[in-house]
Formats: C-alpha cells, sequence, structure tokens
C-alpha cells in the first residue's frame, strides 16, 4: 500500500505511536476490507481446524492458525496477509490476530 507525502508521515507517526499505544490498521484499508480479513481468518481456521502454539517472531504461512484457548468461549487466530495491513508495537506488520466468540462476535487487530 502506497502512501505519499503528508499520508506517509501521518503513517510513520501512527506506526511510531503503537509503539506505546494501541495497535493500528492501515489508513488505505476500509471498514469492509477489515471486517473481511477478521471474517476469513476465524472462517478458514475453524473449517480447517488447525491449532498452533504462537512462538514469537516465527513466521507464519499464509493459513489461518488457532493459538492455544487460554480463556472458555473464546478462540484466538493468526494469519499472515501477506502485506502490511497494520502496526503494532512501533512497527510495521502484515500479521492479523483475530477473537472469535463462542456467540458468533469476531473483532481482529493488527499483531506482532
Amino acid at each position: 500500500m502506497k502512501l505519499l507525502g503528508s499520508d506517509l508521515r501521518f503513517w510513520r507517526n501512527a506506526v511510531a505511536s503503537t509503539a506505546s499505544g494501541p495497535a493500528q490498521y492501515h489508513p488505505n484499508l476500509t471498514e469492509a476490507q477489515i471486517r473481511l480479513f477478521e471474517m476469513a481468518t476465524a472462517e478458514t481456521a475453524v473449517s480447517n481446524a488447525v491449532t498452533w502454539p504462537l512462538h514469537q517472531d516465527e513466521r507464519i504461512g499464509h493459513r489461518a492458525h488457532e493459538v492455544e484457548r487460554t480463556v472458555e468461549n473464546v478462540r484466538w487466530f493468526i494469519r499472515d496477509m501477506r502485506e502490511t495491513i497494520g502496526a503494532c508495537n512501533g512497527r510495521e506488520t502484515s500479521v492479523i490476530r483475530v477473537r472469535y466468540g463462542d456467540d458468533g462476535t469476531v473483532h481482529g487487530q493488527p499483531y506482532c
């Protein structure tokens, strides 16, 4: 996703702000695209029934993987979207983490 001029400066500031603040999606992503990423990640992982213990800095494939459950009635999935989708911990990331509740609620965020 290309940004130029003031948009690029805004994004660099946004990335830096995630070092001590919440993760942020890339400004070029629409709400519809974000929702599609979230739903596709949860649906792919659920249908494939793939579990994968998360290890920091280990790169993941394009398939969605379920992270081990820590709370009942909540499932977590991660997926590398293969392009920058946002920022967290002060750096850009292509990984999304999705929370999938047993009640069908889905919420995602960029993940490092």
